[in-house]
């Protein structure tokens, strides 16, 4: 008995041999892809000094904020900012979802805060522009951003759809 097969039905089967080939060959890669892609977090959130780029990368594509703060030495105000911040990166509110690099410069003292949702430069190192802009960066902001974000990160308590 001869099975005859004609286009149609030629191509259907070809479509389902690629997809069925196509989720087994992902799921041996995904299992068997090595362990060339690790990547060393710092042990502590609060560290005096760069992270990599590729560190950097993974701990905002993961959900993690990153602030760097670049103080001069004879910056009067800076070592109580720096207490300021170093006392949000450990407040449990934000479920360790902050790192904070502290980085001496000659240049004037700054702010930068980057997420997954951006990243933006606080040049007046004041404590409520510094919690305004955090609030609108963290990926999970905690209870006491409600007031900054509101309920539906657009800026409007009412969460309803409109209908």
């Amino acid at each position: 008995m001869k099975i005859k097969f004609s286009d149609k039905k030629f191509g259907g089967i070809l479509l389902i041999v690629l997809m069925f080939g196509s989720s087994i060959s992902y799921a041996f890669f995904y299992v068997f892809r090595g362990t060339g892609g690790n990547v060393e977090l710092p042990k502590t959130n609060i560290i005096d000094y760069r992270l990599s780029n590729t560190v950097e990368y993974y701990l905002l594509q993961t959900g993690k904020t990153v602030m760097l703060f670049s103080y001069n030495d004879t910056c009067d105000t800076c070592q109580q900012y720096s207490a300021y911040l170093e006392n949000l990166v450990l407040s449990p509110d934000y479920g360790n979802q902050i790192y904070l690099e502290k980085i001496a410069t000659n240049k004037t003292s700054s702010l930068v805060i980057a997420s997954a949702y951006g990243q933006k430069t606080v040049r007046t190192l004041d404590e409520n522009d510094t919690f305004n802009t955090l609030c609108k960066l963290l990926t999970n902001p905690p209870a006491s951003c409600v007031q900054i974000n509101g309920l539906n990160r657009t800026g409007n308590l009412n969460a309803s759809s409109g209908y």
